[in-house]
């Protein structure tokens, strides 16, 4: 009696798969009605474009795209850009500066600096230096004549050298002709002139640590 209820309801239901082909066929008329929607609102009138518009209008707002949250600024996205891309142009501007330096060298920084260098060279200078040494010392002189960064006192230096060319037999001779020639210089750009011969006592050599690291004469040959 129990199998024949049990059977006569597994009839009443129909078989095992009426079921999952019953959801088939509803997803089925879904998606009909929703192609049905889409081509009623092809066919409706209006602007050209007006759909296409609207999607791409929608697609790029900033709700759209999840991006707008409460309290945020709802500016437009081309104002956005503007604004990134002026940030974006100070801060190359403000790392150029930092890379070739905010302040540039002056004229009177690079003359102290070059004096300093050649007076001091002048005064480690050997009292007997060698030919190469002595070569050495003239070619200095005589590229700063054509590669000095200023070209108006690379073009007076050059007159100067020309006149009086560097005399390099000693140490003495060339820290004398360095003072010398720096006298020049100065009253070029009217600045007093230096006793030259204090030029020792004006000048030292370099203060080195180690003893004689800084000696010239070593590891030179005539």
């Amino acid at each position: 009696m129990a199998q024949q209820q049990t059977l006569a309801r597994q009839q009443q239901q129909g078989p095992w798969w009426a079921e999952p082909l019953q959801g088939v066929g509803a997803a089925f008329q879904g998606m009909q009605r929703n192609m049905q929607r889409f081509a009623d609102g092809l066919a409706r009138p209006g602007p050209p474009g007006a759909s296409l518009q609207a999607s791409v209008t929608l697609a790029a707002s900033p709700a759209a795209s999840g991006q707008l949250r409460p309290g945020s600024s709802s500016t437009p996205r081309h104002l956005d850009a503007a604004a990134l891309h002026a940030s974006s142009s100070s801060s190359s501007s403000s790392s150029s500066k930092q890379q070739h330096g905010s302040k540039p060298t002056s004229k009177e920084d690079l003359g102290r600096a070059t004096w300093t260098f050649l007076h001091t060279l002048a005064a480690q200078f050997p009292e007997h230096p060698t030919r190469q040494q002595q070569r050495d010392a003239r070619q200095l002189i005589d590229s700063l004549t054509r590669i000095y960064p200023c070209a108006d006192c690379s073009k007076h230096f050059q007159e100067l050298v020309r006149r009086d060319p560097p005399v390099v037999s000693s140490g003495r001779d060339f820290a004398v002709w360095m003072c010398r020639t720096h006298n020049a210089v100065n009253r070029r750009i009217g600045k007093p002139s230096f006793n030259c011969d204090l030029v020792a006592a004006r000048w030292a050599p370099l203060d080195c640590d180690e003893h004689n690291s800084c000696d010239m004469t070593l590891g030179h040959k005539r």
